[in-house]
């Protein structure tokens, strides 16, 4: 885990981050509206939903908390 202070966008953050095949969360912004989580490839996507599904299969704990669609 890493912290970055920066001024640039969290779409350049978010590809440097997928570049180096990591992934970036924006903690804290003033100025921009945009999704705090870095979208998740489709395969990591349906292993997240499938672990989530698991533990709340009624998906009553932290509904889109994670991702707007689930």
């Amino acid at each position: 885990m890493r912290w970055l202070k920066t001024d640039c966008s969290s779409d350049i953050i978010f590809k440097a981050a997928a570049d180096a095949k990591g992934h970036a969360l924006l903690f804290r912004t003033e100025r921009e509206k945009t999704s705090h989580w870095q979208p998740l490839t489709e395969p990591l996507s349906a292993l997240n939903r499938g672990i989530k599904h698991a533990f709340d299969p009624k998906g009553i704990f932290n509904p889109q908390r994670l991702t707007p669609d689930w």
